[in-house]
């Protein structure tokens, strides 16, 4: 986890949540741990997937499809940057 210091307050970031959502991971769940993170990492996956993000991304649009990026993380939408900065995201609990 990872924060950032603004002039307001601090904001954290879950990377592992950033990765998945992105398509650059699998939610691995095996491993209990807490139940609501368990759950957005579920649905962060399924967003990816449902969008061939990275990863989730078919075998016919890879080489169909020629892709340029400025860096790992990728936030062009709008719906993915509000899915990470919910509330069910607050790492200080």
């Amino acid at each position: 986890m990872a924060s950032c210091k603004s002039k307001w307050k601090t904001k954290y970031v879950l990377w592992n949540a950033v990765l998945i959502l992105n398509g650059y991971g699998h939610a691995y769940i095996v491993f209990p741990f807490k139940e609501e993170y368990m759950k957005k990492f579920r649905e962060l996956e399924q967003y990816a997937q449902e969008h061939e993000l990275r990863m989730w991304k078919s075998q016919k649009r890879q080489k169909n499809q020629k892709h340029t990026t400025c860096g790992l993380f990728i936030f062009s939408a709008e719906a993915r940057m509000s899915i990470l900065s919910s509330k069910t995201l607050d790492a200080r609990r």
